[in-house]
């Protein structure tokens, strides 16, 4: 006896179900490719009063209000893009400002340091003046003898920066109260000035 073979289940399933389905499918779209756009748009309102169906079927008001929704959110876009060109450009020229005055004070502090040392060099000269002269009031207004023993204990280069501050009488009583040896160096050193 021979057996008939009994059909698998995913052959029972493709021929029920797929089948059916594909053929339905076609049928539908070559049926609305025919149907003119009056009956396309009735059926779509109809559709559309459905409940579950209504989710997935637009009219054309609907179609038409999102064409509207995407214009105006373009011109947005647009509007935004301008004002962001806008912005961008005025964002450069503020850098570029910005430069400037940084070189603009970057060239005033040099200015301003090259006028400080000035400045300083000048106040230091004053004031090495005011003591110089100071320093010579002070021998000056003491006896010889008391400005030749201070003079003695200090070593030969300040001995000289100091006489050389001194008027040139005073200097001279303050060397012939010094030492012999050490008045010879100091008249050596003076004539060297």
């Amino acid at each position: 006896m021979t057996e008939m073979k009994k059909p698998k289940k995913s052959t029972w399933f493709f021929m029920v179900f797929l089948i059916p389905i594909i053929v339905i499918v076609t049928f539908a779209v070559v049926a609305w490719m025919v149907i003119d756009d009056s009956a396309q748009e009735r059926f779509k309102q109809w559709s559309s009063s459905l409940p579950v169906v209504s989710n997935f079927v637009q009219t054309n008001a609907e179609g038409n209000n999102i064409v509207e929704q995407i214009e105006v959110l373009e011109g947005r876009v647009l509007e935004a893009e301008n004002q962001v060109g806008i912005l961008h450009s005025e964002l450069q020229a503020k850098e570029q400002h910005i430069q400037d005055l940084e070189a603009d004070n970057e060239q005033l502090t040099e200015q301003l340091s090259v006028e400080a040392d000035f400045t300083a060099g000048e106040t230091s000269e004053f004031e090495s003046n005011s003591a110089n002269d100071s320093i010579a009031q002070i021998y000056e207004n003491m006896s010889a003898k008391n400005a030749a023993r201070i003079i003695s204990e200090l070593n030969l280069d300040e001995t000289i920066y100091h006489l050389m501050e001194i008027a040139p009488d005073h200097r001279s009583n303050i060397i012939a109260r010094l030492e012999s040896e050490r008045a010879a160096e100091i008249m050596k050193r003076l004539a060297q000035y």
